[in-house]
């Protein structure tokens, strides 16, 4: 189930941040509270059934059972234009189609603001989120050097989209 994130799941958040990214390229804790608090950022978090084959696949002690978060997403709008700020699947949940939900329900929350483009950074060794991104329709729009530090650079993509007039769920043309 694709929900909302609330104060609550911070600590789950982080440990998926913790388990998504080297410690150089990590969001500290502070940074994702602020993202819950901001009125023109979303953030979404995907949690699994209980009877999901990525439930209870994680240890016990980092991993809650009650509320577990197995992916998270942030989104941000301002004016014409939005920005996929981050998405995070854990392994156990990969390839089951959680961040193409994910960043297509950010998309049409996008849409909704009035938003008519998308932006994103994603680090150009990081082939398997170039290749969701592109299946989503975004496409290179230029490159920054060294963005995730000396020699790690990002490519920073672009999706054109039509603005909602209203419900994210009315919407559905803005994703394939």
């Amino acid at each position: 189930m694709i929900d909302r994130a609330n104060a609550a799941d911070l600590i789950r958040v982080v440990l998926l941040e913790q388990e998504g990214f080297p410690p150089v390229e990590r969001w500290s804790g502070e940074s994702w509270g602020q993202e819950l608090g901001h009125a023109d950022h979303l953030v979404l978090v995907h949690r699994p059934d209980a009877d999901s084959p990525a439930a209870g696949s994680r240890p016990s002690a980092v991993w809650g059972t009650d509320s577990d978060i197995d992916a998270v997403a942030a989104f941000s709008a301002t004016d014409d234009f939005g920005d996929l700020l981050r998405v995070i699947v854990t392994p156990a949940a990969r390839r089951r189609g959680i961040a193409t939900a994910l960043v297509a329900q950010g998309i049409d929350w996008i849409a909704a603001q009035g938003a008519t483009r998308v932006f994103l950074e994603v680090s150009q060794r990081n082939q398997a989120a170039i290749k969701l991104y592109q299946k989503l329709g975004f496409e290179q729009f230029s490159e920054r050097r060294d963005y995730y530090g000396p020699g790690l650079d990002a490519w920073v993509m672009l999706r054109s989209i039509a603005p909602a007039n209203g419900d994210p769920a009315d919407s559905e043309a803005t994703h394939e």
